[in-house]
């Protein structure tokens, strides 16, 4: 059965306008605010652990590409993530400051990262030789 567009047209606006009466978009916004909180922590740990002047210092500014030397998870970036992280959901359910979630987020994962570095092991970032 094909339909015409002004047919196929109608179908999808009505269907549009449901959804929005069911407030369904709302809940999508909310776990788009969640998912949020989570990719801007990891972004502070990344430009952290590119950008960190302890880490560049401590391998002379070499960065281990090859995986056989690479260890599959690191400590202090998984704590700056999940700490970066909940810091940002509670903020987010905070309403007086709900809109500085993702400030706070990104400046929690770099800070918390960068001093994380300076307590870290080698072996955090670059597997054993043997």
């Amino acid at each position: 059965m094909k339909l015409s567009k002004i047919v196929a047209g109608c179908v999808i606006g009505v269907f549009a306008y449901v959804l929005m009466m069911a407030d369904v978009f709302s809940y999508i916004l909310q776990a788009l605010a969640y998912q949020g909180v989570f990719v801007v922590a990891w972004v502070g740990v990344a430009l952290a652990h590119i950008l960190s002047r302890t880490y560049q210092d401590r391998f002379n500014g070499h960065v281990e590409l090859d995986n056989a030397y690479i260890p599959a998870f690191n400590p202090c970036g998984l704590v700056a993530w999940c700490g970066a992280a909940l810091t940002g959901i509670v903020i987010m359910n905070i309403p007086s400051i709900t809109g500085f979630s993702a400030p706070a987020t990104f400046l929690c994962a770099y800070v918390v990262y960068e001093l994380g570095l300076r307590v870290a092991k080698d072996e955090w970032y670059v597997a054993s030789l043997k």
